[in-house]
């Protein structure tokens, strides 16, 4: 099997959940460090990991492979 016709496959399969948990998990720890520090910023930065890992890049992603 030719590397293209693998490289193929695994575009088509689409990406690794793993990536998108990684990140939402990443968004809990920093908004939850905002909060210890009092900081809304950090917060707020938290907030929009969250969202971004659970609506944005999966919606994104799924647009590519169909």
């Amino acid at each position: 099997m030719p590397l293209a016709d693998i490289i193929d496959q695994y575009y088509r399969a689409g990406p690794e959940p793993g990536s998108f948990i990684a990140l939402m998990v990443l968004g809990f720890i920093v908004g939850i460090f905002g909060h210890l520090v009092r900081s809304r910023l950090v917060v707020g930065v938290g907030v929009v990991m969250i969202f971004a890992a659970t609506v944005i890049l999966p919606f994104q992603f799924a647009s590519q492979f169909q």
